[in-house]
Order: C-alpha cells, then sequence, then structure tokens
C-alpha cells in the first residue's frame, strides 16, 4: 500500500487510466469484429479472434475470452442504444485495421475516467464510530437517572432496590 495520499492518488489514477485505455481498445477490436462479420453475413470469419489476438503482440492482457466477452457485451449494448450512434461509430472506423490500433493503444497511452471510486465515502467509518460511541453515552445516561429515581423513591419508602433492578 501507498504510503502518502499523493502516491494513493496517483496509483488509483493509473488503474483507472489503465482500465479505461483497455475498454477503448476492446471496444475498437468489437468494432472491426462487427464490421468482419456484417461482411460476413453476420457471422466472424473462422479464425477472426485469433487472428485479432496474433496481431496484437504489446497487449499481454487480450485474450480469446476477453475479447469474446467483450464482443458480446458491444453487441448487447448495441441492441439496445441508438442505431443512429452506433452507425456513426462503425462508419467512422471502416479503413482501420489492427495494426493502427496497436499502434494507437501502447502503454504510453492513457485515458483518464472522472468517477467516484468504489466503496465508502471518506470519513463515513469515522463518523459512524463517533456517532455510534454517543448513542452509547446517552444510553447510560438514561439508565443512571432511572436507577438514582428508582434508588430516590426506594430511599423515600425506607427500603432498598430489589437486586437486579439495573
Amino acid at each position: 500500500m501507498r504510503s502518502t495520499n499523493t502516491s494513493r492518488n496517483a496509483s488509483i489514477l493509473a488503474k483507472r487510466a489503465a482500465k479505461s485505455s483497455k475498454k477503448a481498445a476492446l471496444t475498437e477490436i468489437c468494432i472491426l469484429m462487427k464490421s468482419a462479420s456484417d461482411n460476413n453475413n453476420n457471422r466472424l470469419p473462422y479464425g477472426y479472434v485469433t487472428k485479432l489476438i496474433n496481431e496484437t503482440n504489446d497487449m499481454a492482457w487480450l485474450t480469446r475470452d476477453t475479447v469474446n466477452k467483450a464482443f458480446i457485451k458491444f453487441k448487447k449494448d448495441l441492441e439496445n442504444s441508438d442505431d443512429n450512434c452506433m452507425e456513426i461509430t462503425l462508419s467512422s472506423s471502416q479503413g482501420s485495421t489492427i495494426s493502427d490500433l496497436s499502434t494507437s493503444f501502447s502503454a504510453g497511452t492513457l485515458l483518464l475516467d472522472e468517477r467516484k471510486g468504489p466503496g465508502r465515502p471518506k470519513g463515513s467509518t469515522i463518523d459512524s464510530k463517533r456517532k455510534q460511541k454517543e448513542k452509547g453515552y446517552v444510553v447510560k445516561k438514561l439508565i443512571t437517572k432511572k436507577f438514582s429515581s428508582m434508588k430516590y423513591k426506594a430511599k423515600q419508602d425506607g427500603k432498598r432496590c430489589k437486586p437486579g433492578t439495573l
């Protein structure tokens, strides 16, 4: 774990950038796969995914399963989204090849994604512990007041409090 807030924030931003860069690369690959399947009667040509993976040697994280899962998600998103938006995206990338893709998404290319991180907001755990401690103090005060009133009442009657009244 990083020791300073600055290095932690830099690490978080680097992870987000790498993730969004991978997502953009997979989207470009899915666009290429979609155009190839459209040209082949809505079926991918035999060995097309393997060919794409072999042409991108610098992306070690790229596997057949990753590409297939991304393509299934891409097709599902295509069905759910506006047709006009996706046609523009597909028509703009008709001339691109996998070699263009591997040069445009090298290790130096980072795309930043502005969003909140997962988990609880900063300081919420400390606040909840403080509130719990305050509730404990309030409960103890109520118990003390109740017991002292019972003790006072018993003293007025000239008796003692029964064992276990607290």
